[in-house]
């Protein structure tokens, strides 16, 4: 069996952010990504419920990546590759929906 040595800060390892005050919502997000992984113990999972967390966050300056997830998506493949994305300089990247263009509401 393989050391879980296992810290919220440890930047080698793969971090999630899933904004949602929904606990159901949240464990199904947390689910999919665990299941579909190749290595399920190097994934850390931030829940973001409210403004007091996102603040507490801000505890963890050596994480050099985090991906945000949404509470209501449900993964259906590995997402490791995400860390090898070059972002050219960019802060941040994000998936196009595949439901076409987005439309704003007014």
């Amino acid at each position: 069996m393989k050391s879980r040595n296992l810290s919220f800060e440890d930047p080698t390892l793969y971090h999630y952010a899933i904004y949602s005050e929904i606990v159901i919502a949240v464990s199904v997000v947390m689910y999919s990504v665990v299941k579909n992984a190749k290595e399920p113990w190097k994934h850390v999972f931030h829940v973001v419920i409210d403004r007091k967390i996102v603040a507490a966050m801000k505890m963890y300056p050596d994480l050099h990546h985090i991906v945000l997830l949404d509470g209501d998506v449900e993964v259906q493949k590995d997402l490791t590759d995400l860390w090898n994305i070059d972002l050219d300089g960019k802060v941040n990247g994000a998936v196009e929906s595949y439901f076409g263009s987005f439309h704003g509401y007014s």
